[in-house]
């Protein structure tokens, strides 16, 4: 779901139904550091996440265009 955070202060991406968490975020973020179990995005990845703000925003635009309409699920693998 897209819901706004009390942290960041802004709508972001929640997920939904992980079984024994609650408040997990899709963010922005280049280090294990700017995570507490949350999913950073990027498109470079190795010791560290890059572009990854260009990653999310790209992202938010996407989810934004089809959330109203749409339902919306992640799968990991």
């Amino acid at each position: 779901r897209l819901t706004y955070s009390n942290r960041f202060k802004v709508v972001m991406p929640q997920i939904m139904n992980v079984p024994g968490f609650e408040g997990i975020r899709i963010h922005s973020g280049n280090k294990p550091e700017h995570t507490e179990g949350c999913l950073l995005v990027g498109k470079e990845v190795g010791d560290e996440v890059h572009k990854s703000r260009d990653t999310y925003n790209d992202l938010m635009d996407v989810l934004e265009g089809v959330y109203k309409t749409e339902k919306i699920h992640l799968t990991i693998k």
